[in-house]
């Protein structure tokens, strides 16, 4: 069974390329003046994030003494962007009558998603 989901992962192509990408980094890590970890390099080592993680990814807090956040105020530009989900024309590969497509090496789901979404909104 577990042979078998990772053959069908493999076949995605999706996967494909984050393996190809992630090969390309290992790479280049091999090239890096210092390692990562290394009091110079901004990567930091994996295997110490790790051996913290608990510590690392902890709940945050939602509130910070002394300092108002406003969150309600942040988060409200979003919340004006949810009625236009909805209107998203474009798929995933290229379709007829469209001139672009999701699936793409430029302009990413998510950064597609929002832009669409900001030229929706209209100002105040």
């Amino acid at each position: 069974m577990r042979e078998s989901i990772k053959t069908i992962i493999r076949k995605l192509r999706q996967y494909d390329q984050l393996e190809q990408e992630r090969d390309s980094y290992r790479s280049q890590l091999d090239q890096l003046y210092v390692p990562p970890g290394h009091f110079y390099s901004p990567i930091p080592c994996l295997d110490e994030i790790r051996k913290d993680e608990e510590r690392i990814f902890a709940k945050m807090p939602v509130e910070i003494p002394g300092v108002d956040l406003h969150a309600d105020e942040q988060l409200q530009p979003l919340k004006n962007l949810i009625p236009f989900y909805n209107t998203l024309p474009f798929q995933s590969e290229k379709a007829e009558g469209l001139r672009f497509f999701f699936d793409n090496p430029t302009l990413p789901y998510c950064d597609a998603i929002i832009l669409h979404l900001m030229i929706r909104i209209r100002p105040a």
